[in-house]
């Protein structure tokens, strides 16, 4: 079972659940690369989610994000979060591993924030992953 709020000793410090939350991160353009990342390395480990669906969720995201559910919102977080470590640590088609300063992690704040924003929802809803 994960438990979301053990914080194992290796970790970034602000993933920490008892601190204070990151402020949400600005949109930007290089969140659109972000997702593509998202969906070329991390969707075809998810079973339940297509790349339209992944699309479609982050798209009205950034252009009408009161049309999300919390729980909408909290998976498009994820998207980001994944895509964005994903990115930060092998580049746009790298393999290999590199590191990253710590002062760009913006992984860490969309992580949080997903995780906030289920907490504030209560569960997740499996009717988001399935539309």
């Amino acid at each position: 079972m994960i438990h979301l709020g053990r914080i194992e000793g290796h970790t970034h410090p602000a993933l920490d659940l008892s601190t204070a939350l990151p402020p949400l991160p600005t949109l930007s353009d290089k969140d659109d690369t972000v997702i593509d990342v998202f969906i070329t390395y991390c969707l075809p480990m998810c079973s339940v989610l297509t790349p339209a669906r992944v699309r479609d969720l982050y798209f009205r995201f950034r252009t009408a994000p009161s049309t999300l559910g919390l729980d909408q919102t909290a998976l498009v977080h994820m998207f980001l979060a994944s895509g964005y470590a994903r990115y930060h640590y092998f580049g746009l088609r790298g393999r290999a591993a590199h590191g990253v300063p710590e002062a760009s992690r913006q992984d860490v704040a969309w992580y949080r924030h997903a995780v906030a924003t289920l907490t504030h929802w209560g569960s997740a809803s499996f009717t988001s992953l399935r539309k």
